[in-house]
Protein backbone atom coordinates (compact mmCIF):
# COMPACT_ATOMS: atom_id res chain seq x y z
CA UNK A 1 0.00 0.00 0.00
CA UNK A 2 1.64 2.84 -1.31
CA UNK A 3 1.00 6.33 1.19
CA UNK A 4 0.16 9.10 -1.67
CA UNK A 5 -3.19 10.56 -1.02
CA UNK A 6 -4.58 12.84 1.89
CA UNK A 7 -7.38 9.96 2.63
CA UNK A 8 -4.61 7.34 3.37
CA UNK A 9 -3.15 9.55 6.56
CA UNK A 10 -4.64 9.91 9.97
CA UNK A 11 -3.35 13.86 10.93
CA UNK A 12 -0.86 14.54 7.72
CA UNK A 13 1.30 17.72 8.47
CA UNK A 14 0.44 19.46 5.38
CA UNK A 15 3.21 22.70 3.93
CA UNK A 16 2.23 25.85 2.81
CA UNK A 17 2.09 24.36 -0.88
CA UNK A 18 -0.06 21.99 -0.02
CA UNK A 19 2.69 18.92 -0.05
CA UNK A 20 2.55 16.18 2.70
CA UNK A 21 5.50 17.82 5.34
CA UNK A 22 5.15 14.93 7.92
CA UNK A 23 2.95 11.53 7.80
CA UNK A 24 2.07 10.05 11.33
CA UNK A 25 -0.16 6.67 11.20
CA UNK A 26 -1.83 5.72 7.94
CA UNK A 27 -5.45 4.75 8.45
CA UNK A 28 -4.47 1.23 8.29
CA UNK A 29 -2.25 1.66 11.45
CA UNK A 30 -4.65 3.14 13.55
CA UNK A 31 -7.40 0.54 12.39
CA UNK A 32 -5.04 -1.93 13.26
CA UNK A 33 -4.17 -0.56 16.83
CA UNK A 34 -7.46 0.00 17.53
CA UNK A 35 -8.39 -3.78 16.66
CA UNK A 36 -5.42 -4.82 18.44
CA UNK A 37 -6.58 -2.81 21.39
CA UNK A 38 -10.27 -4.20 21.44
CA UNK A 39 -8.90 -8.00 20.49
CA UNK A 40 -6.44 -7.94 23.59
CA UNK A 41 -8.98 -6.08 26.00
CA UNK A 42 -11.42 -9.08 24.99
CA UNK A 43 -8.75 -11.36 27.10
CA UNK A 44 -7.44 -13.04 23.57
CA UNK A 45 -3.43 -13.89 24.30
CA UNK A 46 -2.78 -16.64 22.01
CA UNK A 47 0.80 -15.29 20.88
CA UNK A 48 1.44 -11.71 19.60
CA UNK A 49 1.67 -13.00 15.87
CA UNK A 50 -1.71 -14.38 15.70
CA UNK A 51 -3.31 -11.30 17.87
CA UNK A 52 -1.24 -8.85 15.16
CA UNK A 53 -2.25 -10.57 11.87
CA UNK A 54 -6.06 -10.79 13.13
CA UNK A 55 -5.56 -6.96 13.78
CA UNK A 56 -4.23 -6.34 10.12
CA UNK A 57 -6.70 -8.28 8.81
CA UNK A 58 -9.44 -6.85 10.55
CA UNK A 59 -7.83 -2.92 9.51
CA UNK A 60 -7.43 -4.02 5.73
CA UNK A 61 -11.49 -5.56 5.70
CA UNK A 62 -12.50 -2.26 7.81
CA UNK A 63 -10.80 -0.40 4.42
CA UNK A 64 -12.20 -2.55 2.02
CA UNK A 65 -15.34 -2.01 3.20
CA UNK A 66 -15.34 1.43 3.38
CA UNK A 67 -13.19 1.96 -0.21
CA UNK A 68 -16.47 -0.12 -1.83
CA UNK A 69 -19.35 2.20 0.11
CA UNK A 70 -17.07 5.04 -1.45
CA UNK A 71 -16.63 6.25 2.37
Amino acid sequence: MSINTFDQLVNPVVGNAGDIKGVGLTKRELFAAMAMQGILANGESRGETTVTLKAICHADSLIETLEELGS
